[in-house]
């Protein structure tokens, strides 16, 4: 028995083979498929501990014959999500204490809507692949790589529709002169990017792919804009629930690391430190974007899925949870159950403008929904496949 398997069955007590189904008559296909998932080791299941999430990992790369993490042709690290199920969402508990802690904080009514409603309810979701995605949100010298080779020009550099999204620093109007390059604070190379919108992000994705001679992940269509290739193997954005899935690391606690914030003290994530939007005294004094990996990882290694910058993803947002399609994620839905014209599509994790008594999103269920031109100092992304 591979030594893999042997620890899965020691710390889980599960089946290390997946469910054979009732697959007819022999072929040599059907063969094929059924040993293939007699093979594989189990999924995960959350809730799982760190010691847990690297056995996983571990098993999997040996039954994949990949590395746990590796770095890409940009120098990306990309780390190994095995496939598993998990509870997406806010529970009731976890929405009742966010909303007590927003009367308390005198939240906004916004805010306090967004809670009550967009991270309901909460479910089960399998995601059915493994997967990886990159450690840490792309930096502003990844993304200044791609721009001396290519000559992009962002959409807020071309249209100057960028703003930035601190209160204090926002200038009305065209041409304000935010961009991704002078986002409205210092910055350093290492930093992650913002001010880029999806559609950016999107035309990044399929730069990487291609210089590693992969297919795109996405197409451009006249009338849909950027179409995503579901059986594509190039860089995408991850969905939602990936993203999710990826941030907890096994965690069904309000925060990846546990139910505080800060526990005992310590600041976890990059989130605004002080009084908003008056005053922030920086997270291990960073004011604006952090250096990726400034903050602990999670247990499957990545850095950052919570604040720093906000995250675009593949999905389109809907006001509620999904529940009327089948609960496997592994390529986006194709579209919102009930769609809103004002939005497009899911952000997650939160930034460095979040403050308790302003957002209180930094926190893996959390979700808002941002158009796809959208560019400002708080949204970023990075790269799955």
């Amino acid at each position: 028995m591979p030594r893999g398997i042997a620890l899965l069955i020691l710390l889980f007590g599960w089946p290390v083979c997946c469910l054979l189904v009732n697959v007819g008559p022999a072929s040599a296909v059907a063969a094929e498929k059924k040993n293939k998932m007699a093979s594989e080791p189990a999924s995960a299941r959350a809730p799982f501990d760190a010691r847990q999430a690297a056995a996983l990992q571990a098993v999997w790369s040996e039954s994949l014959g990949v590395p746990v993490a590796a770095k890409n042709s940009l120098g990306v690290k990309m780390v190994l999500i095995p496939p598993g199920e998990f509870l997406m969402g806010s529970s009731e508990e976890q929405v009742a204490e966010a909303l007590r802690m927003a009367v308390e904080l005198k939240i906004d009514e916004n805010t306090r809507k967004r809670i009550r409603e967009t991270e309901r309810p909460q479910h089960g979701m399998v995601i059915a692949r493994p997967f990886f995605l990159a450690e840490t949100e792309v930096t502003i010298g990844q993304f200044r790589q791609f721009v001396k080779q290519t000559g992009y020009m962002t959409q807020a550099e071309e249209l100057g529709t960028a703003n930035s999204a601190d209160p204090v620093k926002a200038a009305a109007g065209k041409g304000n002169g935010f961009n991704w390059r002078s986002p409205g604070f210092a910055q350093r190379e290492e930093a992650a990017v913002s001010q880029v919108t999806w559609n950016d992000a999107v035309v990044f994705c399929n730069w990487l792919s291609a210089q590693e001679d992969l297919p795109p992940a996405y197409q451009r269509d006249k009338q849909a804009g950027w179409v995503l290739q579901e059986e594509s193997n190039g860089y995408r954005l991850p969905t939602e629930a990936e993203w999710e899935y990826a941030a907890r690391a096994g965690s069904s606690s309000t925060y990846p690391w546990g139910p505080d914030a800060a526990p005992g003290g310590r600041l976890m994530a990059n989130t605004w430190q002080g009084a908003f939007p008056h005053r922030n005294d920086g997270a291990l004094g960073w004011v604006g974007t952090s250096p990726v990996g400034a903050f602990p990882p999670n247990d499957f290694g990545l850095v950052d899925m919570i604040g720093n910058v906000w995250e675009w993803t593949t999905t389109i947002f809907a006001g509620r949870h999904r529940l009327g399609e089948a609960k496997r994620c592994c390529t986006p839905s194709r579209g919102p159950v009930d769609p809103d014209p004002a939005v497009s599509q899911v952000l997650k994790g939160g930034s460095h403008l979040c403050a308790p008594e302003y957002c209180h999103r930094y926190r893996p269920a959390a979700r808002s929904p941002q158009s796809q031109d959208s560019a400002t100092t708080h949204i970023g992304f990075r790269c799955v496949r």
